[in-house]
């Protein structure tokens, strides 16, 4: 699990490369990151992107270069608190 619900980052757009054998990956990523998977990951159904709240124009992008055999890529953002 990455989990970038703390971090702070200085720059813009960050790119992650992520590749799995037979486990998981999970990304968690804070509300307002925008998430885009690259297009040469597209072509597999094993990444999941479940990050779908609006994105702030002041955070930064993530983009998702994926490469899971039989594993699997999911990207979500936490659970809002009541």
């Amino acid at each position: 699990m990455i989990d970038f619900t703390e971090a702070t980052c200085a720059h813009r757009d960050v790119t992650v490369e992520a590749s799995c054998g037979t486990g998981s990956i999970q990304l968690i990523v804070p509300q307002g990151w925008a998430v885009r998977i690259d297009g040469a990951s597209t072509n597999t159904a094993h990444i999941s992107n479940k990050a779908t709240a609006p994105a702030d124009p002041s955070s930064p992008t993530l983009t998702i270069v994926g490469h899971p055999r039989a594993g699997r890529i999911k990207i979500k953002q936490p659970r809002r608190r009541r």
